[in-house]
């Protein structure tokens, strides 16, 4: 995880003696307060280091900027970049516990759909997607009751998104 704190006074020196529309450093100090928060994303508890989401996304584009995250750039020319996300270890549980719940639907629908039915094709298919409907609307369910932010909502990822990064295919 980057930490920039080091580096706030400079920043405020900079800004503060150049002659601009002033809107540069709000969005500087932002940017350090998202990269140095010590806030758990989805839920505002203590973030724990060892519990760090990394989402990846990648740029196609000949030149890409990664607004202050390393960019590794592929043989083929394209770009990725790899943005931290914080998180508390109660979270990462929820995630894992939602994944493997919808996952174990996913399953127990396509054995049902393949036992029952003699097709075995098309009622597969139906089964594996009616079976993960109770782990997802359950996770939907618990999230909302909870209050807890999606980390598709983190605000770096946003920015990325916006100026062209997309997820990885």
């Amino acid at each position: 995880m980057v930490r920039l704190k080091c580096c706030e006074p400079l920043v405020l020196q900079i800004f503060i003696g150049s002659e601009g529309t002033g809107e540069a450093l709000p969005a500087i100090l932002s940017m350090l307060h998202e990269a140095t928060g010590g806030t758990c994303w989805q839920c505002g508890a203590p973030a724990d280091p060892t519990c760090v989401c990394t989402q990846s996304l990648v740029n196609h584009a000949k030149y890409a900027d990664g607004q202050g995250y390393p960019i590794t750039t592929s043989a083929w020319g394209n770009h990725f970049v790899k943005v931290p996300i914080p998180r508390c270890e109660a979270c990462r549980r929820r995630n894992y516990l939602s994944g493997f719940l919808t996952a174990s639907g996913v399953s127990i629908g396509a054995c049902v759909g393949m036992i029952q039915f003699p097709s075995r094709g098309l009622t597969t298919i139906i089964g594996a997607v009616v079976g993960c409907v109770p782990g997802v609307l359950l996770a939907l369910y618990y999230r909302r009751i909870r209050g807890l932010r999606s980390i598709e909502d983190y605000p770096p990822l946003k920015r990325l998104r916006e100026s062209g990064w997309d997820e990885p295919a």
